[in-house]
């Protein structure tokens, strides 16, 4: 995913590009991964090109931004909206919808919000750590747990979280996404995962 000069693509849409240059990490730290934004073409967020983010999705036709400070953005052209606060990445997106973990680490629950409406909402409690949560078709969050001591993927729909088994978690700053019947992640190797949890769509 490499591009020139040390870029990364974070997300690609008909649209445009949304282009991320790392900063170098401090040695023997465990900092966040700031990227300094490109936005392709610069018109669809005049403000966020050359800005230091976290983390970048297109959402709805506009950009979702986690700012350094941890704020939830979202830019239409030059309109700015704070959505969230206290927030961490990886962006989960499908459709209008962002999900998202909030708090501080490693007391992490999941959140989403619909960019259209302007609700958001904290989705899970007592799961902390959580980490790369994906939107299903239906509304559903496929999301990784700490909560037992050891890593436990779960489908949180409504009821109780539903464990899902698997030997390979998400574990990337990109975010996992539901596609086909498959939630599609990189895992700790960063290699790709392909995991059937049915559906279908």
């Amino acid at each position: 995913d490499a591009e020139e000069g040390g870029w990364i693509a974070l997300d690609t849409a008909p649209t445009g590009r949304l282009l991320g240059l790392p900063h170098e990490a401090l040695p023997n730290a465990d900092p966040d991964r700031v990227v300094t934004l490109r936005v392709e073409p610069v018109t669809l967020a005049p403000g966020l090109d050359g800005a230091s983010v976290l983390d970048a999705r297109f959402v709805d036709g506009a950009v979702a931004v986690i700012t350094t400070d941890h704020h939830l953005e979202v830019h239409r052209g030059a309109e700015v909206s704070v959505v969230d606060e206290a927030v961490h990445g990886p962006i989960g997106v499908r459709g209008a919808a962002l999900v998202y973990t909030v708090g501080d680490p490693p007391f992490l629950e999941v959140a989403r919000a619909d960019v259209r409406t302007g609700e958001r909402a904290q989705v899970s409690h007592d799961l902390a750590p959580t980490w790369n949560p994906a939107l299903g078709p239906d509304g559903e969050i496929y999301v990784v747990s700490g909560a037992t001591g050891g890593p436990r993927l779960l489908r949180l729909g409504g009821g109780e979280p539903e464990v899902i088994e698997t030997e390979r978690f998400p574990s990337s700053v990109r975010a996992s996404r539901v596609e086909g019947g498959d939630l599609i992640f990189e895992d700790e190797a960063g290699e790709e995962v392909r995991l059937a949890i049915g559906g279908g769509r």
